[in-house]
């Protein structure tokens, strides 16, 4: 027992240290500005959000792009209107799916979540929501609300689900200004 904890706290130290390359996805020109959602979080997301939404995203192109660009700048502003604690837990889970040997463990890959074929994200989640590790089945159950949470906050995905939009007209910004 003592030799199985030891065994997991050297691979967990060498993921982290293997991880601690500069965030890629952080100094890229392309990539919007974002409040609370990190360069990891935003990969992660965009390597699970095809996975859990499937069908109900538009077949592909620039209607796709939009899409899900929209549903990650929702995220961002719905991340950074927690607390700071709940913000901080956010991102610690992100940065723990990012480690090599977590992202090994999860999808049996050694690529990146953006690398990481849509099949093997899948497989992450089904097995992630069927755990008997309870924490697992929080983190399937945490990245699928958040999936789902920023696609439905979208009128288009009213149109596709036949919702006919909120009685009351929502105003121009969705979240307000901070």
């Amino acid at each position: 027992m003592l030799r199985a904890g030891l065994l997991g706290t050297a691979t967990v130290s060498l993921g982290g240290f293997l991880a601690c390359e500069p965030d890629r996805a952080a100094g890229s020109s392309t990539r919007p500005q974002r409040v609370a959602l990190s360069a990891t979080g935003e990969e992660i997301l965009r390597a699970i959000c095809p996975v859990v939404l499937g069908g109900l995203l538009p077949a592909a192109g620039p209607a796709r792009q939009s899409v899900l660009e929209t549903g990650l700048a929702s995220l961002d502003q719905y991340i950074a209107y927690l607390s700071s604690p709940l913000q901080r837990e956010v991102r610690e889970l992100f940065a723990t799916l990012d480690l090599l040997p977590v992202r090994v463990l999860l999808t049996g890959r050694f690529a990146r979540w953006s690398d990481t074929p849509p099949e093997a994200v899948e497989s992450f989640l089904h097995s992630a929501r069927s755990s008997r590790i309870f924490l697992l089945r929080r983190v399937y159950a945490f990245l699928q609300s958040l999936v789902v949470l920023g696609f439905f906050d979208q009128p288009i995905a009213w149109e596709r689900v036949g919702y006919p939009g909120p009685l009351i007209a929502r105003p121009d910004t969705q979240w307000g200004t901070r």
